[in-house]
């Protein structure tokens, strides 16, 4: 009754109902009602007779809960804790002067004085990032060449055909991550017109996070 009707009432997908069914049957056993009883190590049920003592004690209790206070694995925190990180590392990168190539004229004539006294330039360190990811990139995939290999292989095999999708995603990427390095080298060097994409894939760059453009590669 407590599973299905009281608590899972409003459940309707059956696999949370078989969670919340191993839950109680779990939680609500004889040995709650023993002294000792600890729903989770270090969570106890306190036996005290003042309002004041047990304000004492949920003021004890720990103000940061552990994953095992809910049942769940250790690691279960390490997801939370890593986006709270990134999303702080990303809060704090926001705070940057925004001092994008606004000016291409003026970028251009920086770079071309190769670099002032007080050390490049943010283009120039993107740039030299760019030309070094570009040295590094392996070459595109032949489209010709690939579909003999893989008939090859045999076309039909589920091996073959989750190769397949893997190549056409990875030849995808390679050929718009070499597209935005040479675009961005380009802009810098005055060549092309700065777009709200390139602006962005020059500050992710900058701040070695992934741009926007290649996260969207499906």
């Amino acid at each position: 009754m407590l599973s299905e009707i009281q608590f899972g009432g409003r459940i309707t997908d059956p696999e949370d109902m078989v969670i919340m069914v191993t839950l109680t049957r779990h939680m609500f056993k004889e040995y709650m009602f023993q002294q000792d009883f600890e729903l989770i190590p270090g969570y106890i049920i306190p036996h005290l007779s003042t309002v004041n003592q047990f304000l004492g004690f949920v003021n004890s209790l720990p103000t940061h809960e552990s994953p095992e206070s809910i049942h769940l694995h250790p690691n279960a925190e390490i997801a939370y804790l890593t986006q709270v990180s990134e999303n702080m590392m990303a809060n704090i990168l926001a705070t940057a002067p925004p001092d994008t190539i606004e000016d291409i004229d003026e970028a251009v004539d920086v770079y071309e004085a190769d670099a002032p006294a007080t050390g490049p330039t943010k283009e120039m360190q993107i740039r030299e990032l760019c030309t070094s990811m570009l040295s590094r990139l392996p070459p595109l995939y032949n489209p010709f060449t690939i579909p003999e290999r893989l008939r090859a292989l045999g076309n039909l095999k589920p091996s073959v055909i989750f190769l397949r999708q893997e190549v056409q995603r990875i030849s995808k990427l390679l050929d718009i991550t070499q597209s935005v390095l040479k675009d961005l080298v380009d802009a810098i060097d005055g060549k092309i017109i700065v777009n709200e994409g390139l602006r962005e894939a020059m500050d992710s760059i900058y701040f070695a996070k992934v741009p926007p453009i290649w996260h969207r590669v499906r």
